[in-house]
């Protein structure tokens, strides 16, 4: 580890650390309590700017709790911090050893909002990440259908991990996981917490 690493590590271990089922819990009882109510869709689906903290926070923690849960068996917790190439920090613990991993967060946003956008155009649009050797990208699938792993291109990226993560159900109670897609590729599935 060089002074750079040590020093990016006192830094990541000062952030303040989310529980990711306490999240999902908490945003799952509001989705509930506006249910019923005359609510902007955008405001509904957190698309409305103010709210874009929100959306990228419960993206994050739907991704720490399926990789806590399906892959690692441990809890994944997350801390809100935007610099550089990442949008935050993913933190495990093993024994007496704290784990830290930077993750940026893409989105294949729904056919309404861009269906121009395809998952190999997502992934392709990676290669600005040239010196991340160390990040963790994980693209939220955020549309309906199935995706072909057949049909999937993934060029030289100068990235640590890739991820897919998507709901399987229209109520969201059940989850997918799809990576590493650049050493690996296993699936995995979750359920969102009750």
């Amino acid at each position: 580890m060089d002074i750079n690493d040590s020093i990016r590590t006192r830094d990541w271990s000062k952030l303040i650390y989310y529980d990711p089922v306490t999240i999902l819990r908490s945003l799952r009882e509001k989705e509930i309590e506006i249910a019923d109510q005359d609510i902007d869709e955008r405001v509904r689906t957190l698309r409305a700017n103010m709210l874009k903290p929100h959306r990228e926070g419960r993206e994050a923690a739907l991704l720490c709790h399926g990789i806590g849960s399906a892959v690692l068996n441990n809890t994944v917790y997350f801390a809100r911090s935007e610099k550089s190439d990442y949008d935050f920090i993913s933190m495990w613990i093993t024994g007496d050893t704290q784990h830290y991993s930077p993750v940026q967060i893409k989105e294949l946003v729904p056919l309404d909002i861009n269906p121009y956008l395809d998952l190999n155009k997502l992934i392709s649009s990676l290669h600005k990440y040239n010196d991340s050797r160390d990040l963790t990208v994980a693209i939220h699938t955020n549309r309906q259908g199935t995706i072909d792993i057949s049909q999937i291109v993934v060029p030289q990226l100068n990235i640590r991990e890739l991820w897919l993560f998507g709901s399987l159900t229209l109520d969201q109670s059940k989850w997918f996981l799809l990576g590493d897609l650049i050493k690996d590729i296993n699936y995995y599935e979750f359920y969102y917490p009750a």
